[in-house]
């Protein structure tokens, strides 16, 4: 006998409408298809951290053209500056409550 679960597990923003169906094995990706598309996690270099943090106490959020400088002072991508500033918010927010 399969196992049931309640309605709203099927209901989900990732489903296009409401199922009363478990999903089927074919609606699932493998991880490594999951990963195929994510890029390699970025290891900042000690001398980086520093400079962000220090960026960081200046100013939490940055403007495009200082995201760009310091994009290509530090050798990185402006991607990445920004998503570590994002993060650093989201630590501080989720730590002070």
């Amino acid at each position: 006998q399969p196992m049931l679960w309640p309605a709203w597990v099927y209901c989900t923003r990732y489903s296009d409408r409401p199922s009363s169906a478990p999903p089927k094995p074919e609606d699932f990706i493998s991880l490594k298809e999951a990963s195929e598309d994510k890029r390699p996690r970025t290891a900042f270099t000690a001398e980086q951290l520093q400079r962000l943090k220090a960026e960081f106490q200046t100013n939490r959020y940055l403007t495009e053209q200082r995201r760009q400088s310091l994009a290509q002072e530090l050798g990185l991508n402006e991607s990445q500056i920004k998503i570590w500033f994002q993060n650093k918010r989201a630590k501080i927010k989720k730590a002070t409550g």
